[in-house]
């Protein structure tokens, strides 16, 4: 009863249903045919203006405000991942440090601190805080310090390293870890060609400079794999393997072949082995409102290849964009490609020379191209993937572009704006009025099949702890630990956002897992440990229980059906 007119309107009604009855929400309910269960909302259905509002409020940070949140939730994220690990690696006899309770809850009142001042540092479009980052910095040395405790209790060193994985999926892994002269030597496992280090983890290669090894390897979800230096006899059949940088403007792996234009210090294509045709490229625009006719040009400087190795490669070009005849900024950029990835990563740096008007409507951008008119586009919306038509795209995780026989997919890094400025072109904005970043990260992946966990890969960090006795990477005399993964998720359109340890008197007891469906199809999850499972209960978002879930006989494995974008959150009790 809030409107002066409610009382017109409780007469009126009484007298003539001419401008409606008043009803309970029970009757109405009842009376009602469809009372909109039916309705699916579409992700283009919902337009949010914040990027016209923070240039028009003068912010400085209308773009990396939003890339900065992502990037820091996503490392905070894997931390919280990183401290269940050890939580869970302490149980299991992976050393004799058994009691980490007061460090890992340590940890995650600190992920929940700092979570909180992003949420509320975002809510005002100021510039990403460096605190905040000394911060998130701080937890991650303490975490690493703790999971190095829980490895190498003894302290000893050595020439062996551990690489851990805490996020919910396999993922291939680019570690770099100081190495030692034996190592040099070349005691460790021969790495011509792809080898089985174990029965889950495969090395895609390696290399040794300056005194620190390269390495690419598959790691299993909530998995870890060890490096450990064998005597062994070169197993190499005498053929020599193509470097990753091929020419002085070519990068290529097992997956594609990524060109760079000379000329415009651009990507002028990529292409697949064995198959004729340009695929995609990329280059730095600048539009501007006041000119929409004209278009601006990339004149590159110089082209060098910063890195030639088995195992990455990565060529930088710099140069300058042109307007008309008018000098807007200028550029460089560095592309860089591994073995054994399906992306291509391109680091930006810009440096405007002309001031840009506080509209929206003027940006610098990344443009990636392609060929096939008939594609479908699908964004993220909150972490799942849909298709979208709108030529205003917000998803600050990743678009991908699939055409009949293959996909592109911009993995954004946090950029959340995009425009599809023709059927064929999509820009990524960079900068616009206001902006002050001048540096950007972006990946151009080809053939994902699974952008979500592709995007939350690019933009997690890699733990990796070396000059580990060999005896580390083997707790108890076995490879327990290694040779398999702590928590298995057997569904690949799952993610996990959240997970935390749960103690009582220093022991585990449980942990709680939030879990996301990302790609729109339902089915039943299956999660493996090799913990003993003594009860599993689904909860809702306030740790109530909601309902048990029937444990598998062999007590380390529990399934649970999940329907179409479901989030959902479970305990698990040992």
């Amino acid at each position: 009863k809030t409107q002066s007119s409610f009382d017109d309107l409780v007469r009126i009604s009484s007298r003539s249903p001419v401008l409606g009855t008043f009803q309970t929400l029970e009757d109405h309910f009842d009376a009602i045919y469809d009372p909109g269960y039916g309705d699916r909302f579409l992700a283009d259905e919902y337009r949010a203006g914040y990027l016209e509002e923070a240039v028009r409020e003068n912010s400085t940070a209308p773009i990396s405000s939003v890339t900065s949140y992502w990037n820091r939730t996503w490392r905070l994220i894997s931390l919280g991942h990183l401290n269940t690990w050890i939580a869970m690696a302490s149980q299991i006899g992976f050393s004799d440090v058994t009691d980490v309770t007061n460090d890992c809850d340590s940890i995650a009142k600190q992920i929940h601190s700092a979570q909180q001042a992003i949420e509320q540092e975002t809510e005002t479009w100021t510039p990403p805080n460096s605190e905040i980052d000394t911060k998130i910095g701080d937890i991650q040395t303490t975490a690493i310090t703790l999971l190095r405790r829980i490895c190498n209790p003894s302290a000893d060193t050595g020439n062996a390293a551990i690489l851990v994985n805490p996020l919910g999926f396999r993922r291939r892994l680019n570690a770099t870890i100081a190495t030692t002269d034996s190592v040099l030597s070349g005691d460790f496992t021969s790495s011509q060609k792809p080898f089985q280090l174990s029965a889950r983890q495969v090395v895609h290669g390696s290399q040794t400079e300056q005194a620190k090894r390269q390495w690419i390897m598959d790691v299993d979800s909530f998995g870890g794999a060890a490096v450990t230096p064998v005597p062994t006899a070169d197993t190499s059949d005498g053929r020599r393997e193509p470097d990753v940088v091929v020419t002085g403007e070519k990068l290529q792996n097992e997956f594609f072949v990524a060109t760079i234009d000379e000329k415009s210090g651009g990507l002028r294509s990529i292409q697949f082995h064995g198959k004729r045709g340009n695929r995609g490229g990329q280059r730095i625009v600048y539009r501007d409102h006041a000119r929409p006719s004209v278009s601006s040009r990339m004149v590159c400087r110089s082209v060098e290849a910063t890195t030639l190795s088995k195992t990455s490669g990565e060529i930088t070009t710099v140069g300058s964009i042109l307007m008309e005849e008018q000098e807007v900024a200028d550029f460089r950029q560095t592309f860089r490609l591994a073995r054994g990835q399906r992306h291509l990563e391109l680091e930006i740096e810009l440096t405007p020379k002309v001031s840009l008007p506080p509209s929206a409507a003027t940006w610098f951008a990344s443009q990636l191209a392609w060929q096939d008119e008939s594609c479908t586009l699908h964004a993220a919306c909150q972490l799942a993937k849909f298709e979208t038509v709108d030529p205003k795209i917000q998803s600050p995780n990743f678009v991908q572009i699939s055409m009949s026989d293959y996909s592109l997919t911009l993995l954004a890094g946090g950029l959340p704006w995009h425009r599809r400025t023709a059927r064929c072109k999509l820009d990524t904005m960079l900068i616009v009025g206001g902006e002050q970043q001048r540096k950007f990260r972006i990946g151009i992946g080809v053939n994902i099949s699974h952008a979500v966990r592709a995007a939350i890969h690019f933009d997690s960090p890699t733990y990796a702890i070396d000059q580990l006795p060999a005896s580390a990477t083997l707790p108890n005399g076995s490879n327990a630990l290694i040779d398999q993964c702590l928590l298995h998720l057997d569904c690949k359109n799952i993610i996990s956002t959240f997970s935390a340890p749960v103690f009582v008197e220093g022991k585990l007891v449980a942990i709680r897992l939030r879990l996301q469906e990302t790609e729109g199809r339902a089915g039943r999850l299956n999660i493996s440990t090799p913990l003993t499972l003594e009860k599993v209960v689904h909860q809702n978002f306030l740790g109530q229980t909601d309902a048990q879930l029937v444990i598998d006989d062999n007590l380390h494995r529990v399934g649970i059906d999940f329907s179409e974008h479901d989030f959902i959150q479970i305990e698990m009790q040992f």
